[in-house]
This record gives structure tokens, sequence and C-alpha cells, in this order.
């Protein structure tokens, strides 16, 4: 069953308690984002992905940062990400919110720690991320900003720092990558 982005409204009593521009609600927007991104990239519904993020979309790593100013460019990274998924045997992708903040009315900033599994094994060591989402003018949040901590999986990480730059016809795996 596909998931259905929250809105403003909905996020207002995302969970018992929860009061407007409060952690609660804050972490309830990034798990949200987390699940139907995630889902998104295991099925392969790239319409589903590319309606969690703004264009433009800033996207940082060790390796240096790219500004993502198109659906090519997101569609890039989406495929780059899904090929990644694909030829691991990724299974699930267990994402879980460390910390979440509202920075404003209509900013979210969150931390989340990523696992990737084939079935039971993890795929590559731990990475953190974080995001920041901005709640547009329909009502819809979205992410506009992802500063990637990633480690040990030299292919992965060419791909995130290659999205939205030129179509590099040396972005699949190399031999001897060992991720």
């Amino acid at each position: 069953m596909r998931r259905q982005s929250l809105n403003a409204s909905e996020t207002d009593n995302s969970a018992p308690g929860t009061q407007p521009g409060s952690e609660a609600q804050a972490r309830a927007i990034g798990e949200d984002m987390l699940a139907r991104t995630g889902q998104a990239l295991l099925d392969g519904d790239w319409r589903a992905h590319v309606a969690c993020f703004t264009i433009p979309h800033w996207l940082e790593g060790f390796d240096g940062h790219r500004q993502i100013d198109s659906v090519a460019g997101l569609r890039e990274l989406f495929l780059a990400a899904s090929s990644y998924y694909r030829d691991h045997n990724v299974t699930d992708i267990h994402r879980n919110v460390v910390a979440a903040e509202f920075v404003a009315a209509d900013v979210v900033h969150f931390t989340h720690e990523t696992r990737l599994l084939a079935n039971t094994l993890l795929v590559k060591p731990v990475h953190s991320v974080f995001s920041e989402m901005v709640l547009g003018d329909d009502g819809v949040w979205r992410c506009r900003r992802c500063r990637y901590a990633i480690t040990g999986a030299p292919r992965l990480e060419r791909a995130l720092a290659r999205a939205g730059a030129a179509t590099d016809p040396d972005m699949s795996a190399k031999e001897g990558d060992d991720d």
C-alpha cells in the first residue's frame, strides 16, 4: 500500500498530545518522509520518490556537494541509488530519526541513521544523514537539503557526489570496488 505524504493539517495532530511545532511533530514529519522515500526506492517508484523533494535540492557528502536543479538530476540520483540497492540485494531500508526540530514554522531539521539490509545482513556500515524539510505552498513537506555521512560504499558515495552533474559513463561500478 502506497503511503501518502503528510500535509500541514495532518502534522498538527500527528501523535497524541503533539503540539504544532513540537519535537514530536518534527519527528513525525521526518519519519513520514523516510517511510515514503524508502518504500519508493525499494519499489522503484520514481513518481512517489520525486514528490518528496524540492527543486533545487542540495546534496552534500564527504566527497563534496551538489545543487540539483532539475527533475532529470533527481532521477539520476534515484536510478543510481536504486541500482545500488538492487545490485546488493537490499530487501529493507531501516531508518530511524535520531533528532528533529522546527527551526521555523515551515522548516524542520532532522537527523537519521540508515541501515541497508539484505534479509538479515547489513549491506554496508550504518550511516547518518541530516535533512532539511520545507513546507510547500501546497501544504506538503518536502526535503530541500541532505547531508550524508557515508563511508565504506564507494559506488554509492560516487553516485551522491555526482548527482545532478553531467551524466558520467564511469558511474557504474568499477573493477576493484568492493561495495
